[in-house]
């Protein structure tokens, strides 16, 4: 059995705790999120919609205008690659937007 290391990548607060609506072709606002997705999960977080077509596809187009949201930040370091940005308090910051940056353990 292969021995794992252990690396800390940092990802946007944003990435675990994003929520808006977003105004559906009828008329309706449709709620869009992207949360923690759970155990058995193959990824940490997903992006889910209220919407009819989410429901069916488990993809739909009100996902794809939240993530051009500009409240939307999405940086994660392992994907989008940079480093995270310490303020005076010596706070880890998200390089794009300056919000809160989480770390995250991860064994490779």
């Amino acid at each position: 059995m292969p021995d794992f290391t252990e690396v800390v990548h940092f990802h946007c607060a944003s990435v675990e705790n994003y929520e808006t609506e977003v105004p559906g072709s009828s008329g309706k606002a449709h709620k869009v999120r992207v949360g923690y997705a759970g155990p058995r999960s193959p990824t940490k977080f997903a992006w889910s919609c209220d919407c009819p077509g989410f429901k069916f596809r488990h993809r739909c187009k009100h996902i794809d205008q939240a993530k051009n949201d500009p409240a939307y930040c999405g940086w994660h370091e392992m994907i989008s690659g940079g480093e995270v940005v310490r303020d005076e308090d010596n706070i880890a910051r998200c390089p794009e937007c300056g919000n809160l940056a989480i770390a995250m353990r991860y064994a490779v």
